[in-house]
């Protein structure tokens, strides 16, 4: 398909229940219940949708060759859709209009919450049942619903009436594999289901991600921050979170020396004569952790000085950042989801805690401890010294954690291993920090939000 798969179909929503049980040991239900509950959500009839705005995009990459050299190299694309955050999230429903029985129900609860990920194995999700839909999502029907206003079709795969569960997994007349059966017969669709029309209300898909809408207007656009979403097959930790962040800078600075032949300043921290740029107005690679898992699913490329315009070949080296590599792990998909013009809005507070977790200097006999060094910085940054306090970190970590960093020495850098701390801030009158504190603040340690 030339194209994403959007609207989802609910046919990779069944084939995902099914993958579900089989991976489940003890299994969830018997199989003839199993039976039951798939073979009642597949024969209900297509169902509505409740989808939020999205964006399309694609990543080319070359097939590797290894089994000749005289073999052409297999251009390929990867199609992916980009949900747009609303109140409610980037989620979307489906919504089937008959009763399931209460065991049905429980059935289907169980099976949900093993599914980790819905399309793709880098698309992570979490699925459960829900009586309504979130708010901010347009409702989507089969075609012939509707008559105005003018609606865009989309061709949606759903099971027939006469669908069986065992057509998810088992190409009876081949006596194989269903997906081998279907590549080597070249069949147009799986067994027992049909291509059906969903009318899609206009604006609710846009053609492109934030490349073209940030770079029509103007040859230096007003860009304060670009946010990424991190996507991998396994979830990205909380240690890896400056490594992330550097890898990120490094395949931006390479994508903009390669088009310029010259390094920019704000990518960089650099100045011409390669001293490490002052005052604190270059970009500022902000991984964000999730609060209950402390796993990254985000990054925020702020520009503090970008709101008066930036290069556009800046911004298009930025936008250019596809797929990254930590360690000896799977490959991070990283997904340019928003250009904002303004950024960070914040409101002062008194209360203050750590989304990241703040890393002091280097520690010696004549270095203060990291909670008086924190104390010194707010001071500095506010006018005002809080008190601060020790708080545990997302998840299972604890008041410190190990976490991957620079150290230079000579002018030269290499990766090592420190312990950066969890801390709450309190002050006596509403401040603002607007900033990241402490030693790789650029790279996304330090950063505290107000509680």
């Amino acid at each position: 398909m030339a194209g994403p798969e959007w609207p989802p179909s609910p046919w990779r929503l069944l084939r995902g229940l099914a993958a579900a049980w089989f991976d489940a040991n003890p299994h969830p239900c018997a199989e003839a219940q199993r039976d039951d509950l798939l073979q009642a959500l597949g024969r209900a009839g297509p169902p509505a949708m409740w989808l939020p705005p999205v964006s399309f995009a694609e990543i080319p990459y070359y097939q590797p060759i290894l089994e000749s050299r005289e073999q052409k190299r297999v251009l390929h694309f990867d199609h992916f859709a980009v949900l747009s955050e609303g109140n409610a999230g980037a989620c979307f429903c489906f919504d089937y209009q008959f009763s399931l029985s209460g065991r049905q129900r429980r059935d289907l609860a169980l099976l949900l919450a093993r599914m980790t990920y819905f399309g793709r194995a880098e698309s992570r999700a979490l699925l459960s049942l829900v009586e309504t839909p979130p708010g901010n999502l347009k409702r989507v029907a089969v075609a012939g619903d509707h008559s105005s206003p003018p609606l865009s079709r989309r061709r949606v795969l759903v099971p027939r009436n006469t669908f069986g569960a065992c057509d998810l997994w088992a190409e009876e007349r081949a006596g194989g594999h269903l997906v081998q059966a279907t590549i080597k017969k070249r069949m147009r669709r799986p067994p027992n289901t049909e291509w059906v029309d969903y009318a899609v209300p206009p604006g609710l898909i846009r053609s492109s991600l934030a490349r073209g809408l940030a770079t029509s207007a103007s040859r230096r656009p007003c860009v304060a921050a670009v946010q990424f979403g991190l996507f991998r097959r396994t979830p990205i930790r909380l240690p890896d979170l400056v490594r992330v962040a550097r890898e990120i800078r490094d395949q931006a600075v390479r994508r903009f020396e390669t088009t310029t032949g010259e390094p920019s300043r704000r990518l960089t921290g650099r100045e011409p004569d390669d001293s490490v740029a002052t005052g604190h107005r270059h970009a500022f690679w902000l991984p964000e952790p999730d609060e209950g898992t402390g796993f990254l699913h985000r990054c925020t490329v702020w520009l503090p000085d970008g709101a008066t315009g930036i290069d556009l070949r800046e911004l298009d080296a930025l936008l250019g950042v596809r797929r990254i590599l930590t360690r000896d792990d799977y490959p991070i998909l990283v997904v340019a989801e928003r250009v904002l013009e303004e950024w960070q809005e914040l409101t002062p507070s008194r209360h203050w805690r750590s989304l990241t977790p703040f890393l002091a200097s280097r520690r010696g006999r004549r270095l203060p401890k990291p909670a008086d060094e924190l104390r010194r910085m707010v001071e500095e940054s506010t006018g005002t010294a809080p008190r601060v306090t020790w708080r545990l970190g997302p998840g299972s970590l604890g008041r410190l954690t190990s976490v991957r960093t620079h150290l230079y020495s000579r002018g030269q850098w290499r990766w090592t291993r420190r312990a950066a701390a969890w801390f709450d801030l309190e002050f006596d009158h509403p401040v603002v920090i607007s900033r990241p504190l402490g030693t790789d603040a650029h790279f996304g340690l330090g950063r505290f939000v107000p509680c």
